[in-house]
This record gives structure tokens, sequence and C-alpha cells, in this order.
């Protein structure tokens, strides 16, 4: 069977299972790389190509999932993988600064959600949190991406007090201390105001 063929196919059947598209995509796409010979770098590679190569910076890409299906999940798990696939260097000399801001979330569910994806990633089992103490939980988490070569602040902001406005006023001052804010994650149930 033609790799294109099989690729296709196996989205068709996903998002007949009601799989979220952007999961049928990339099953789709490693599937399709393997069937043609090109392995999981080379299939996931192609697939990057194809999305035009990646992101790059003042671009907006906006992820929406309704709150039942683990949004946040999801999201925060795109927003590490970006961070953990890509190493920023700023010309200026500023350190790059990942920012993750929630209307929904408080800052310690953030970290524990980001400790069992960086821990799952690293160890390849999930990690047993009743022998987990919340510290050495803060401390594996900044040690992982600061292995990176990257820096994450998690922000938990009032949905009645995010504007524009004050979203602008917080990435300033981030930049004002030395920083290069180089991706935003924003997670809300409701409409922002603007």
């Amino acid at each position: 069977m033609n790799a294109v063929v099989a690729a296709v196919a196996v989205m068709l059947l996903l998002s007949l299972c009601r799989v979220h598209v952007v999961v049928a995509l990339i099953i789709g796409a490693l599937v399709g790389g393997l069937l043609g010979g090109l392995g999981v770098e080379g299939a996931l590679a192609a697939f990057n190509k194809g999305l035009g190569g990646g992101l790059y910076t003042g671009e907006l890409v906006v992820t929406e999932a309704l709150q039942h299906k683990n949004k946040t999940g999801f999201t925060l798990a795109i927003f590490l993988q970006t961070l953990l696939l890509n190493k920023v260097e700023c010309k200026d000399g500023k350190k790059p600064l990942w920012l993750w801001i929630s209307l929904e979330d408080d800052v310690l569910q953030l970290i524990i959600k980001t400790f069992v994806y960086l821990y799952f990633r690293k160890y390849k089992k999930v990690p047993l949190m009743l022998e987990i103490d919340n510290q050495f939980i803060k401390d594996f988490v900044k040690t992982e991406i600061e292995a990176t070569g990257n820096r994450v602040i998690f922000r938990r902001i009032d949905n009645d007090k995010f504007t524009i406005d004050t979203f602008k006023r917080l990435v300033q001052g981030y930049e004002l201390l030395g920083n290069r804010v180089v991706c935003v994650g924003v997670d809300y149930l409701e409409k922002a105001y603007t």
C-alpha cells in the first residue's frame, strides 16, 4: 500500500473514532513516514516541513479544545514540546523566556501537570505522586527546563483582570528584567476581556 494512502486512511479512521484532529494528523504522518522508510525522526521532520518549517517569532497559533477534554493538558503539552524541541538564542543578549498564563488553574496545578509530562518523557513511566513533595516537583521542572537553555514562568491571572493592556505590561515588565519573551500560552475557559 502506498505510504500516503495509508497515512490518509489512518487519519480518516482516527477522525471517525473521534480522536482529536491534531493527534490524528501526527499519527497519520508517523504511519506514512514509517511505511515510506523515513523512520520516526524523518517522518516528524517531513511533517514539520509540511507545516512550513515550524514556528517563528511573531507568529500566532490558536488551539482550542472543550473544557472536559483535558484542554489545559493538551495545550500545555504542545507548549512544553515546543519548548523542549527548540533552542532559542537571543541575538540581543537577553535570556529566552517562555510564559504560560492561566485564567483558570493555579500555578502549582500547572507545575504538577508539567512535572508529570516531563517525568514521563524522561523516565517512560508515570510518577507516583503520593511519594513526591511539592519542592521536589518544582526543582525537577526547573532543572529539566533550564537544561534546554530556556526559562518558563507560570502565571495565574483572574479572568476579569486580564486585558490586552495588562498582557502587554506583563510582557514588557519581563523584558525590562533582561528577558526576551519568545512564546506565550494563554489558557482560559471564558471569553477574555479586551
